[in-house]
């Protein structure tokens, strides 16, 4: 648990960023495979997807676009952060 939260809130930052690079990306889903094969101690040829499925993650590439979506879904009703939805209202 201690490895998954660790880990999971450093895959999380600068989603928005990651987004763009597919590079980048890729070496964060190879990281987050890595991670579910250590917690539930799997071997390294174990394959990745049921792991994460086990672990109900969601890919990097999932995870990314569920964060940005959840960014945008809090910036309309609640005009929260406020220069968020500053900047929204302009465009």
């Amino acid at each position: 648990m201690l490895a998954s939260s660790i880990v999971g809130s450093r895959l999380d930052y600068c989603n928005s960023v990651l987004r763009t690079q597919q590079q980048q990306s890729s070496r964060v889903q190879r990281v987050q495979n890595c991670l579910a094969r250590v917690v539930l101690q799997r071997r390294k040829s174990c394959h990745a997807q049921p792991l994460l499925e086990s672990l109900h993650w969601l890919p990097i590439s999932h995870r990314i676009n569920f964060k940005l979506a959840t960014l945008a879904y809090k910036i309309q009703p609640t005009s929260q952060p406020t220069y968020l939805h500053q900047r929204w209202a302009i465009n």
